[in-house]
């Protein structure tokens, strides 16, 4: 079976970086989970990313500027064109 996103974690990154960041520190004992998603064009720029599932996510052509993915989960993803400049990655 396939695994897909929870719905109420990509509505709310699709709702823009600020909103996701503010609700990431209201809430940080939850774990989003983006895997699957299709972020493919989104700016995505100094999001926290931090712990998030992005197993398997297509984000071609996206943009991850000063984006904090530390200790992300990012097995099996696709970021053709993605711009990962200064992204924690570690």
């Amino acid at each position: 079976m396939h695994h897909m996103a929870n719905a109420a974690h990509l509505n709310l990154l699709q709702s823009g970086v600020d909103k996701w960041n503010f609700t990431r520190t209201q809430k940080p004992g939850t774990i989003p989970d983006l895997s699957g998603a299709d972020l493919s064009k989104m700016k995505l720029d100094g999001a926290n990313l931090s712990k998030v599932n992005l197993e398997g996510i297509t984000a071609t052509g996206a943009t991850f500027v000063k984006a904090n993915m530390e200790s992300a989960k990012m097995t099996k993803c696709l970021l053709e064109s993605a711009v990962l400049r200064t992204a924690d990655l570690r």
